[in-house]
């Protein structure tokens, strides 16, 4: 099995996210406008963003696939059968594309560039930029997660009450009988709900410590595979819907502090009464 240097794949892809990012920053409100060309939304930095990281990346490893969102989109191509062996760079170049599009200033917005690279199904790297913020997450498997350059952890609250979660729409509209078991029982509700739509930031955010867990569902690769390794690395756990351990091209996608880790599984499965 061909073994990649995946330090020198991780500052090729942090400059492809820093160029990405740049085109975000600088952009105007009408390169904003959705360009209602796919399902889901998608502007024209959307498409910019997504080819100046293609560019970077080919232009550094011509061997190696790119899976990026907006491509998959336009063409309507399926997600590789054979996902879960897959090798090569996972791109969305901009993950919460509605936050984006409706930026309203450049002092904050909950979207980031996320750039994984995945060996035979294992993420081996994973950056995620947030621009606005000038934010880098970032991590190399087996070598710990840090913004900058800074190593991170995920929190140590190990209370559920005072945790603070991150909630998908779709994950909410998929089990709104769980959300309402959970979020009415006052042995299992939290001090915060939020809902931000980018599952890259949240993942960033329980890796960072600022939140103990997000739930998402509907996503694809390119959606959590940065955020993957990197919530892993500052030692958190990443399931999929039925709380085993997450295989590349799973839907549901569930990330946690280890502390929290047990009540969060035993209230998906319905522990608590």
């Amino acid at each position: 099995m061909q073994k990649h240097d995946y330090n020198a794949i991780l500052s090729i892809m942090m400059d492809a996210a820093i160029e990405a990012g740049y085109l975000t920053i600088n952009s105007t409100p009408e390169q904003r406008k959705d360009l209602f060309i796919a399902d889901d939304r998608v502007t024209i930095i959307d498409i910019e963003a997504e080819n100046v990281i293609i560019k970077i990346l080919k232009d550094n490893f011509a061997d190696l696939i790119i899976l990026s969102e907006e491509t998959h989109k336009k063409n309507r191509e399926p997600v590789f059968h054979n996902i879960d062996k897959f090798t090569g760079f996972l791109v969305d170049p901009i993950d919460g594309s509605v936050n984006f599009s409706r930026m309203i200033s450049k002092n904050y917005g909950n979207f980031a560039v996320s750039i994984g690279f995945a060996e035979n199904g294992i993420i081996k790297a994973g950056v995620i930029y947030k621009p606005l913020e000038n934010e880098m997450f970032h991590a190399v498997r087996g070598n710990g997660a840090f913004q900058d350059n800074n190593q991170i952890h995920v929190s140590q609250i190990d209370n559920i009450n005072h945790a603070s979660i991150e909630l998908g729409s779709y994950w909410i509209r998929e089990k709104p009988d769980l959300f309402n078991r959970w979020f009415t029982n006052k042995k299992t509700d939290v001090e915060q709900i939020l809902i931000r739509g980018s599952a890259a930031v949240g993942l960033a955010d329980v890796a960072r410590g600022r939140i103990e867990a997000i739930l998402h569902s509907k996503l694809h690769p390119w959606d959590y595979a940065a955020g993957w390794i990197i919530v892993e690395e500052a030692g958190g756990i990443v399931m999929d819907g039925n709380c085993n351990s997450l295989r590349l091209g799973g839907k549901f996608i569930y990330a946690t502090n280890k502390n929290l880790n047990e009540t969060v599984k035993r209230i998906l499965k319905g522990e608590f009464k």
